[in-house]
């Protein structure tokens, strides 16, 4: 039976003080806690502590994560301000949201942080001054900044819900950050559709590759802007839910329309958050704007929140919300049982060998941090190689688009005119005469009759490819056949810059972990601890495996990716082949792509057909005319957008490669740190006689038994389920958790 509201609310407390304790119970020790727990807490488990304060705190600013997506101006931010009541969020017919921005229920002055990528200090500011400097500048994004945390005090969902606004998908550099960030986190997606332009190439694009499929309960289709829809209302769904039927269709092809009809709305945000604020609703009238008065209940908003309510109240998504970090106390649970071992055999033999050998630590975790910062090196070397190879291969496939053009196109233009049909003309003057007064549903009609044109150009197939279908570019059209030349080009540069970047890659990594052995450092803890934040528990065995799932975790955060690199055991280098080559290859197709549907500019091209169709001219003269004017559009297109491509993947790059090796050095830092300050203050309490074995043997074991209490806590929040000291340990000796 699905909770209520009210006890979600009461056991989202709960859950909170769980972590909580738990982090007390392994950080570091602490005096002034004794009264709470009736023994002084701690280990020194330090990093590990602030990871779960970290948990709790996401859990009070959220249970659940729900995020919207889209293209840009697909109407994210004006439906959160409709979900919220309030013009909280930027919002306007163009693109405005610069960054990810999380929305949570927070403190009565609402307050804005701003996160910067580079290191540069969280800037707090009013929601007013966010509203007015932090807006898309030319529809680029912000690079400076991370994301945005706005915290205010009305929410449909209280503190249950942490929205997630993003901008649009048609950035490859926002795109990958989504996709390896927020969607894994996301316990509901609401992919925005824009009913002003619906289904639009990057909408259909981006709908095919992420969820076609794969039989996904948790995505919510919104389309916007029903108040601007020129088009009938009933054929507008009909096509819409046609073209979603298949995310809500399982593996052996049976279409759930129950679920499709809780996961598609149609809405008009704009009018609900009018509704909801007591402004007026503004429509055109002629060439004005007249405000009239507007009803919630016709706004199709509260039956979308109703569905997402009802969907994230569920058992399984409450379920969902609290396991990974049970997988966490499991985890830290045999981890402590590692640190309690540890600190019972200094009291017992003493740490005068450790003191002794102080220098010697000293100097080996000097070299480990010179070890990182190798590796780091090595990284950002190969990437800016990377990044000047592309870049140069980039600019030869657009000439060799526009060198080749005319050649092509003149021994393709008889079988085009062929296909076309000689009487194009006429029937596009008849459509005219039929659509004057439509001039975008003449526009479609033209472009349908038109598509022989455009196919020789640029055409996309559908293909199932790693599970799930998704839409590439033909290898049968002009720019099929450019990208595949190209593609094998990139390919076999980057294969050289390859080699030399695995072997050195596989000699610091074997370094790192001899290093790690001489001193009192987990580096397997470690970097099964970074899995468990990327949501993918995995118990390394041996050092084999060690090195595989080091370099994984330099090479990409895609937990998908990581787990399938390391269950295929390969080896440093087709890790790098497989993981950076091909990933890389087809993000760089992929981005070329993107901007060309993303721009619609082969159709942008194509539309000028409308001028160009006269009564009197041949079908041979509409498709050389064509040709030739949609050759300057495309090949200028290309051209003008090479530096954007580029920094679009070195973005992605970045994200992707630089993200694991610096979240690896941070961590490792951290950790020789807690190492040492757990070792001085052992020895000044051994010094100063205030602790002995048989004493801490028996604070351990309080430790112990609350850290089972507080997992068992949380597991019957989870399943209802309970275990005991042992059942802990042997899950977290398994793969999963």
């Amino acid at each position: 039976m699905n909770k209520t509201v009210q006890e979600l609310k009461k056991n989202q407390g709960r859950v909170i003080s769980v972590l909580e304790n738990f982090a007390d119970l392994i950080g570091e020790m602490d005096e002034t806690k004794k009264a709470k727990y009736g023994f002084v807490p701690g280990v020194g488990m330090e990093t590990e502590a602030a990871q779960l304060h970290y948990n709790s705190e996401a859990i009070g600013q959220g249970i659940f994560n729900v995020l919207f997506t889209g293209v840009f101006s697909g109407g994210k931010s004006t439906l959160i301000n409709a979900v919220l009541g309030k013009n909280l969020l930027p919002s306007s017919p163009v693109p405005e949201t610069p960054s990810i921005t999380k929305i949570w229920f927070g403190r009565p002055d609402a307050k804005v942080t701003v996160h910067y990528k580079d290191g540069t200090e969280d800037e707090i500011i009013t929601v007013a001054e966010y509203q007015q400097r932090f807006r898309l500048k030319n529809g680029e994004p912000d690079e400076r900044i991370s994301h945005i945390d706005l915290e205010q005090e009305e929410s449909l969902f209280e503190n249950l819900v942490q929205l997630v606004d993003s901008p649009g998908l048609d950035s490859a550099a926002n795109e990958s950050k989504l996709t390896l960030e927020y969607e894994p986190k996301a316990n509901a997606i609401v992919f925005l559709i824009n009913a002003t332009v619906p289904l639009s190439n990057s909408e259909r694009d981006r709908i095919a590759t992420k969820f076609y499929d794969r039989h996904l309960k948790n995505v919510f289709f919104v389309v916007t802007h029903m108040d601007t829809v020129t088009e009938d209302e009933d054929l507008l769904k009909k096509r819409i839910i046609e073209y979603t039927e298949r995310v809500f269709t399982d593996e052996n092809g049976n279409y759930d329309k129950a679920l499709a009809e809780r996961r598609v709305f149609f809405v008009n945000a704009y009018g609900a958050v009018c509704a909801k604020t007591g402004e007026k609703f503004m429509v055109s009238v002629g060439n004005k704007k007249v405000p009239v008065d507007i009803e919630l209940s016709d706004t199709g908003v509260p039956e979308f929140e109703e569905a997402l309510t009802e969907f994230l109240v569920s058992d399984e998504k409450y379920r969902e919300a609290y396991s990974l970090n049970r997988n966490y106390l499991t985890a830290y649970f045999s981890a402590f049982n590692s640190e309690a071992e540890k600190r019972l055999s200094i009291i017992r033999e003493g740490v005068n060998e450790k003191i002794r050998d102080k220098d010697k630590q000293e100097k080996v975790i000097k070299d480990i941090q010179n070890t990182l910062d190798n590796i780091q090196k090595l990284v950002e070397n190969f990437m800016d190689d990377v990044a000047i190879k592309v870049q140069n291969e980039y600019g030869l496939f657009t000439q060799s688009v526009r060198a080749d053009w005319d050649e092509y196109f003149e021994a393709k233009a008889p079988e085009v005119e062929f296909g076309l049909g000689r009487n194009a003309q006429i029937i596009s003057e008849t459509i005219k005469n039929k659509f004057s007064k439509d001039e975008d549903a003449y526009r479609s009609k033209v472009e349908e009759i038109m598509r022989p044109i455009t196919d020789e150009i640029f055409k996309t197939v559908r293909v199932y490819k790693n599970g799930k279908s998704v839409e590439e570019i033909s290898d049968d059209c002009y720019l099929g056949i450019k990208l595949a030349s190209f593609k094998s080009n990139v390919s076999r540069k980057l294969s050289q810059s390859a080699e030399g970047f695995s072997s050195n890659l596989e000699v610091l990594v074997s370094v790192l972990i001899s290093q790690t052995e001489g001193i009192d450092l987990d580096i397997r803890r470690i970097v099964e601890n970074i899995y468990l934040e990327m949501g993918s528990p995995i118990n390394v065995q041996d050092n084999g495996s060690l090195a595989q799932a080091i370099v994984t975790l330099i090479l990409c955060r895609d937990v998908d990716t990581a787990w399938a690199a390391l269950n295929n055991k390969f080896s440093i280098g087709d890790l790098v082949k497989n993981i950076v080559l091909t990933s890389l290859v087809e993000l760089i197709v992929y981005t070329i792509v993107m901007t060309i549907t993303g721009w619609g500019m082969v159709y942008l091209a194509i539309r000028t057909v409308i001028g160009i169709i006269r009564i009197g001219k041949t079908t041979n003269q509409i498709v050389t005319d064509a040709y030739a004017d949609a050759k300057d559009k495309v090949c200028s297109e290309l051209e003008s957008n090479g530096i954007a491509i580029a920094r679009n993947i070195s973005d992605t790059l970045n994200d992707q490669v630089n993200g694991g090796v610096g979240k690896m050095n941070a961590i490792i830092a951290q950790k020789m740190k807690d190492e040492q300050q757990n070792l001085a203050k052992i020895e000044a309490a051994l010094k100063n006689k205030q602790i002995d074995e048989k004493t801490e043997e028996a604070r351990l074991e309080q430790i112990k038994a609350g850290l089972v209490k507080a997992y068992n806590e949380l597991s019957e929040h989870i399943d209802g389920r309970t275990f005991t000291e042992s059942d802990i340990l042997l899950m977290a000796a398994v793969k999963t958790a």
